[in-house]
């Protein structure tokens, strides 16, 4: 499953690769597979039949994240119990049309200082400093459960100043009548893994050719240095957590991320 996986991704066929990544998730939670090859091939199609005409259906996705969830906690060491997606089809279509992300955040990892949780889940540390995470970020509002976020890798927004990029969130959440406000770090590190397993690269992850940044409006700097918190992935898996030092001019390398939920925004 993982080579076909790959040679689906390969070419550039991510909605049916992105099928069989929560196959395997769902073997390895329910039947403690992690792969198998062709032999097995009867288990998979009836999974990818499953999977390909019902992915927007909202129980279906439940199911999905409680299968990604399941695998997670295995590695932290914890129990995790996903609950129902609080989004209707058309509103799982409606979000997919904006190339935004359904994503979900167990109580467990909500918080800045739950962050060993989630080092512990996905070994991302931070390359830019080796104080501890809780010092450096915080998280001004901790949310859990269902929440989406833009899908692009690079990051959206850009050229533009944190006054600016608050007011394009809020006119944007206009446009689409959506709940939307600045992402938090525990939503940037969660829906940066699930893009990598979605579509094989993580939220502004840094390549040869260039990368980005995404300012998330949703935490702020510890300590005496404040300010907004600028965040991208290597791609090698290391999180970046760093100053915003394009804060007072734009940059075409500077972004931001938005967070939006069901619930009206705290």
């Amino acid at each position: 499953m993982r080579h076909v996986e790959n040679e689906l991704r390969r070419l550039g066929e991510n909605n049916l690769a992105n099928i069989i990544a929560a196959a395997r998730f769902e073997l390895r939670a329910k039947r403690d597979l992690d792969d198998f090859s062709f032999p097995e091939a009867p288990i998979l199609i009836k999974m990818l039949q499953e999977f390909k005409t019902g992915f927007l259906i909202p129980e279906l996705v439940t199911k999905t994240f409680q299968a990604i969830w399941n695998t997670r906690g295995e590695e932290a060491g914890i129990e995790i119990i996903v609950s129902p997606c609080d989004r209707t089809r058309e509103e799982l279509i409606a979000l997919q049309s904006a190339d935004r992300r359904i994503g979900y955040i167990p109580e467990q990892v909500m918080r800045s200082q739950d962050y060993p949780l989630l080092n512990k889940m996905f070994n991302c540390g931070n390359y830019y400093h080796s104080i501890d995470f809780e010092d450096l970020v915080t998280n001004k509002v901790d949310r859990s459960g269902w929440f989406d976020y833009e899908a692009k890798i690079d990051a959206p927004y850009i050229d533009t100043t944190n006054k600016q990029l608050r007011e394009v969130i809020a006119s944007e959440g206009e446009r689409l009548k959506m709940n939307l406000s600045g992402m938090n770090v525990n939503e940037y590190i969660v829906a940066s893994q699930d893009s990598k397993l979605f579509t094989g690269k993580y939220l502004d992850e840094y390549l040869d050719e260039g990368f980005t940044l995404s300012r998330l409006l949703g935490a702020r700097l510890g300590g005496s240095r404040g300010g907004v918190v600028a965040s991208q992935f290597r791609s090698d898996g290391l999180l970046g957590i760093d100053f915003d030092l394009y804060h007072r001019s734009p940059s075409s390398r500077l972004g931001g991320r938005s967070v939006g939920v069901k619930s009206v925004m705290i």
